[in-house]
């Protein structure tokens, strides 16, 4: 077993740096109770909150910090802003952030009439 194995860290907002390579652990949404068709949600009225894991496909670059918004970078040079109130983020190590990032920008364009394989990036799936 190998103990010096790398693993993410979540993240409270203020540990957030620019440089930072990060991919969300949970997402959050908010649901009103009148959408619902069961009897227990009808007399409530405060919006129902729901975490989920988000499906996650590569790290993301932190870019700048304005809590509670973070600007991000993908791998493949697309640029997010993600609101911290919704999200829950964990650091990948250095390491494995670059080599999603080099694997991105070496990987080969897609060929005509081919479709492109979905590998857009942790946030483009995960943070939307």
């Amino acid at each position: 077993m190998d103990i010096h194995a790398n693993v993410a860290q979540p993240l409270a907002p203020e540990d957030i740096a620019p440089g930072h390579y990060v991919t969300p652990l949970t997402k959050m949404q908010v649901r009103f109770p009148n959408l619902y068709s069961d009897d227990a949600f009808v007399d409530k009225a405060e919006p129902l909150r729901l975490t989920y894991v988000p499906r996650v496909r590569a790290p993301a670059r932190v870019l700048e910090i304005c809590l509670p918004f973070v600007l991000i970078e993908t791998p493949k040079g697309k640029t997010r802003m993600i609101d911290l109130r919704r999200y829950r983020l964990a650091r990948v190590s250095d390491r494995f952030g670059q080599a999603m990032f080099n694997r991105a920008k070496s990987a080969p364009p897609p060929t005509e009439g081919k479709p492109e394989e979905d590998t857009e990036d942790v946030l483009v799936t995960g943070f939307e």
